[in-house]
């Protein structure tokens, strides 16, 4: 739940976020262990295999890709289980299968800053879709001619 309890997420048969406007929302990507102070960021497990999944702005990503992604070196981990985040967002917690079995299987992580990696997550998409609709353009002034 967020400090000022306006929102509240967890498991009810499946993941769901509840506020006072919408009432309770089924989520579909994940069941929701921890939430953000600002209800933009959630961690859990998936709902389709149970590896953990971030969700940030409505956007759920498997979560050991998404680090790997970032920079982080994960190399040999497999990531397991979700457990907490921070309240704003950047600090992630859990266990997992480490690469030397002395170790121990719990793991942290440290992300930028929700805001800076959602903008440039944000930017490449749109970037992207741009690109291709600009193809898709000269391709068609070209069969025009």
């Amino acid at each position: 739940m967020t400090p000022d309890g306006r929102v509240i997420v967890g498991a009810h048969g499946g993941g769901f976020i509840w506020t006072a406007e919408t009432g309770m929302v089924e989520l579909s990507a994940l069941v929701p262990y921890a939430v953000s102070d600002d209800a933009r960021v959630m961690v859990g497990p998936s709902t389709s295999n149970g590896l953990p999944v971030i969700r940030f702005d409505g956007t759920a990503v498997d979560l050991q890709p998404f680090l790997t992604g970032l920079g982080l070196d994960l190399a040999g981990w497999t990531l397991t289980e979700v457990t907490a985040l921070s309240g704003d967002g950047t600090t992630i917690a859990g266990r997992g299968i480490p690469p030397d079995p002395s170790m121990s299987g719990a793991w942290i992580a440290t992300i930028p800053e929700p805001s800076n990696w959602l903008l440039a997550a944000t930017t490449f998409f749109f970037g992207a879709i741009g690109g291709l609709l600009r193809r898709r353009a000269v391709r068609s002034l070209a069969c025009q001619s």
